[in-house]
């Protein structure tokens, strides 16, 4: 797909490139409850795992497409620590704040698990424990046997059991 930047977005004085990762099986266990718990209902599975991959290693600089202004953001860390929140601040040259971090969006109807239940106190939903609701599913299963998902995974978010 190309993008016509200036077309759709129009000029800017500083341009950057942002990704944003979650690790993939709290990603997926998500995706697996949207779907309705099926392997099968969601859409082109393979393709979906091999785009993280995909992002994962231009994450790592493994693959290096995004030449300029590269700003990557671990969502596990970015959630879990203020101090991370506060460089990636930084890096985007915006002041920090924590406004709006307990709100959930009611965009797509909130949380996959949660729906809105948790919104004004987003920090206490446990988006880094989602996979554990899905380790006994064929779903799961497959995503355990990529050793290339496996090996990435680790390497940006450390064991996740």
């Amino acid at each position: 797909i190309i993008v016509k930047e200036e077309e759709t977005i129009g000029k800017s004085i500083k341009r950057k490139n942002i990704i944003i990762l979650r690790d993939p099986y709290n990603m997926f266990a998500s995706q697996y409850y949207h779907y309705n718990s099926s392997l099968k209902n969601l859409p082109k599975f393979d393709t979906y795992v091999n785009l993280w991959k995909s992002y994962a290693k231009e994450f790592l600089n493994i693959e290096n497409n995004i030449k300029e202004n590269k700003i990557t953001i671990n969502f596990n860390e970015w959630f879990r620590n203020i101090e991370y929140r506060k460089k990636i601040s930084e890096k985007l040259e915006v002041s920090f704040t924590d406004k709006g971090l307990n709100k959930v969006s009611d965009k797509g109807k909130g949380s996959t698990f949660d729906g809105l239940s948790f919104n004004n106190n987003a920090q206490n939903m446990k988006v880094l424990e989602r996979w554990k609701t899905i380790t006994n599913t064929e779903f799961y299963k497959c995503l355990r046997c990529d050793k290339e998902l496996n090996d990435l995974s680790e390497t940006i978010f450390g064991k996740i059991s």
